[in-house]
């Protein structure tokens, strides 16, 4: 596990160096990056390592450097929830929601416009969403308030005012922050 751990902890760092999110051979490398980072956190048990995974995962500042990953890493975040519902005993799983939820805000604050017509992100969104709200509702409220929640708000609110064909997802979003429903959907 120390070296899962530490994998992930070097893979931030270097996805951070702008010159290597430059180099020509970047499409490659970061596909297997993703996908290996994807897989772990879907499939490790060990939740510092998945703590590792998601800080990795949301160390890019800008959304251009993760694509054409980005829906796909978004939608295993959402459904690495599952594993809190599932797993409530273990001694860092505060840690564990909180970097989740800041990894779930990271993402969404870097939505645009097309997404909001994926079917994929859709379809996980709808698949996931009852357990992302009870999560980011029921537990460790006692360190929401460091979230960008209001942010993410803000972000929602804004893609909203986009027009119609984009209701499902938006929908899903504001079930999650608890924000009434889109008008016109």
């Amino acid at each position: 596990m120390k070296i899962k751990w530490n994998t992930c902890y070097a893979l931030g760092h270097i996805l951070c160096n702008p010159h290597i999110t430059r180099l020509p051979q970047g499409p490659v490398w970061k596909a297997s990056i993703f996908s290996c980072l994807c897989n772990l956190l879907t499939t490790c048990n060990n939740f510092k390592v998945k703590i590792s995974i998601c800080t990795t995962l949301s160390s890019l500042a800008e959304r251009k450097h993760y694509e054409p990953h980005f829906l796909t890493i978004v939608s295993t975040v959402l459904s690495s929830f599952a594993v809190v519902r599932a797993h409530t005993y273990d001694v860092h799983i505060t840690s564990l929601i909180v970097t989740l939820k800041r990894t779930l805000c990271h993402f969404i604050l870097r939505l645009n416009g097309e997404d909001l017509t994926d079917e994929k992100l859709a379809n996980s969104l709808a698949e996931h969403v009852d357990e992302v709200s009870t999560v980011w509702k029921n537990e460790c409220e006692e360190v929401s308030h460091q979230l960008d929640e209001e942010k993410c708000s803000e972000k929602i609110g804004e893609l909203s005012e986009g027009g119609n064909g984009r209701c499902k997802v938006l929908l899903l979003l504001r079930r999650i922050f608890d924000k009434e429903e889109v008008v016109g959907c």
